[in-house]
């Protein structure tokens, strides 16, 4: 007779869960770029506005920070991907 697999119990949610969890909805929203035109207006070019570029900073800041925050499951992604490593090392 054959039986499943124990599934590992998960994690409680606490407190640095919350904090990653802020730091990937920050990235999606700043990255969208959905703030660019209220800041900017319709006539505003936001490849030519230093203040649109140095607002991506803060979504920078947080993708370092949830890389720091497990650094081995980050190596381990970028070891599977050895790709798109390649792409990002032309770029």
């Amino acid at each position: 007779m054959t039986t499943l697999a124990q599934a590992e119990p998960r994690q409680a949610f606490d407190a640095w869960h919350g904090a990653y969890f802020a730091c990937l909805v920050l990235i999606v929203l700043i990255f969208s770029q959905a703030w660019v035109f209220p800041i900017l207006g319709d006539k505003g070019d936001p490849s030519a506005s230093g203040l649109v570029r140095s607002l991506f900073i803060p979504a920078y800041a947080a993708a370092l920070l949830i890389a720091l925050a497990s650094p081995w499951r980050t190596l381990s992604a970028v070891a599977r991907q050895p790709f798109l490593i390649g792409l990002m090392l032309i770029v």
